[in-house]
């Protein structure tokens, strides 16, 4: 497969950039991680956190900028994804960077408080040898952090992807493989902004902007919905959130 990176450049970038220009999807799965470490886990503790697929590292900017403390590894399959992460954040001392597969990443067993995988799973072509690498590289009950698309929201699907998880199938998989689990909504206004988006095709100048405002207007809605709370009702919401307490 191809590096998306190569096409698209540092684009998660965009969820730190002033709105209206700002990618409130992306920025919205940040805010949701902060979230879960000031609110579920006491971050106090945290020494090591491994990002699987961290990409351009956008995730350890936000989080350092905001006062999260850890040691944070930044993994990624993409060197071109490196390279980016390397030059945005080379003035932050806790993130080291490394060149690796989620398939077989190259770290002993244990040595791992939390391990964060936003929106990954869905692009491996064997999801279980992740999540059993998962269990190998943890600490017995660290946190898993994951986020990924819903198999059962309408919309397109991302020809990036290799598989998508319903919340039934994700809570059951991660259940069986690394122990208790929550899986929460994100971003559940999606599919009215897939609605709206259809209007800035084929249609006139001054319907194009008026779409394209109404889009951002929106985001900005459930920008504020996803600072306060994320939903209990998985089933309707564009992505998940996946809280995992590792047991096995």
């Amino acid at each position: 497969m191809s590096d998306k990176y190569k096409t698209l450049g540092p684009y998660h970038f965009r969820a730190l950039l002033p709105w209206p220009r700002k990618d409130l999807q992306s920025y919205a799965r940040y805010k949701a991680v902060e979230l879960i470490f000031k609110g579920m886990i006491d971050h106090n503790d945290l020494s090591r956190i491994l990002d699987v697929g961290c990409g351009e590292a956008t995730l350890e900017y936000f989080l350092l900028q905001r006062g999260v403390r850890g040691y944070f590894v930044c993994m990624d399959v993409s060197p071109i994804a490196l390279k980016f992460a390397k030059h945005y954040s080379k003035k932050e001392p806790h993130i080291e960077f490394l060149l690796g597969d989620a398939h077989n990443p190259p770290f002993r067993r244990g040595c791992f408080d939390l391990i964060i995988a936003l929106e990954v799973v869905e692009h491996l072509r064997n999801p279980l040898m992740f999540l059993d690498q998962i269990r190998r590289c943890i600490k017995k009950y660290g946190t898993l952090i994951m986020s990924t698309s819903n198999a059962a929201h309408k919309g397109p699907k991302d020809p990036y992807h290799h598989i998508e998880f319903t919340p039934k199938t994700l809570r059951s998989v991660i259940s069986r493989y690394l122990g208790f689990c929550v899986v929460l909504g994100l971003g559940s206004l999606r599919l009215f902004n897939l609605r709206i988006a259809s209007l800035l095709k084929g249609n006139s100048r001054i319907t194009r902007i008026i779409a394209t405002l109404v889009l951002k207007i929106i985001d900005l809605i459930e920008l504020v919905i996803t600072c306060r709370r994320l939903s209990k009702n998985a089933d309707k919401s564009a992505n998940l959130v996946c809280i995992c307490k590792v047991v096995m």
